[in-house]
């Protein structure tokens, strides 16, 4: 499914991409990024925020 997300997002019409996806998922879906077989979705993202885990204080 990753690959069909890469070709949507690859879709440019006057040098402007028509499409911004909002991805939201736990640190394995950053991690599956990593894989040298995402390289091209990796390459896709413009902006990243990690929130860290909250203690009790």
């Amino acid at each position: 499914m990753l690959e069909e997300v890469r070709f949507l997002l690859n879709f440019k019409m006057d040098a402007q991409s028509l499409m911004t996806l909002i991805l939201v998922g736990q640190s394995e879906l950053w991690e599956k990024f990593q894989l040298q077989a995402y390289a091209a979705i990796r390459q896709r993202i413009d902006l990243q925020c990690k929130l860290v885990h909250f203690d009790r204080a």
